[in-house]
């Protein structure tokens, strides 16, 4: 999973700071990226959220990795080279970015995924019941 991160952020960051930049950062999802070794990796969103209190810009990169793996990518416009990959403490499933503010706020770029597993919400909490 975090070399499948990071070929997505090399390859939009391509040397320059690129959260600010809407057209780069929304390119990803014309990109190619089936041809990564053993991990084809689809983009099915990536958007620009603009900075908010300490928080800066950042793009967020919603994607897949064949045939089942879904994640989520944060990447900050302050990057400084880092990545936090978060596990799913229990909440396998579902992508759960928790409490990120922290480290995008000091330049750490952030993926989550679903495990390879989903669920349907309903039933947990049927099966809560």
């Amino acid at each position: 999973m975090a070399h499948v991160a990071f070929e997505l952020v090399l390859w939009l960051m391509n040397g320059t700071a690129f959260a600010d930049d809407t057209a780069a950062c929304a390119a990803l999802r014309e990109a190619d990226f089936s041809r990564i070794p053993d991990t084809p990796t689809q983009v099915i969103t990536s958007t620009i959220l603009p900075a908010r209190d300490l928080v800066a810009a950042y793009c967020r990169v919603e994607a897949y990795i064949v045939p089942q793996v879904n994640f989520e990518l944060q990447l900050p416009a302050n990057w400084n080279g880092k990545l936090l990959h978060q596990g799913c403490g229990g909440t396998c499933g579902m992508i759960a970015v928790i409490e990120a503010d922290d480290v995008l706020t000091r330049g750490y770029a952030v993926v989550a995924t679903d495990g390879g597993a989903s669920f349907d919400r309903g039933r947990q909490q049927v099966g809560l019941q």
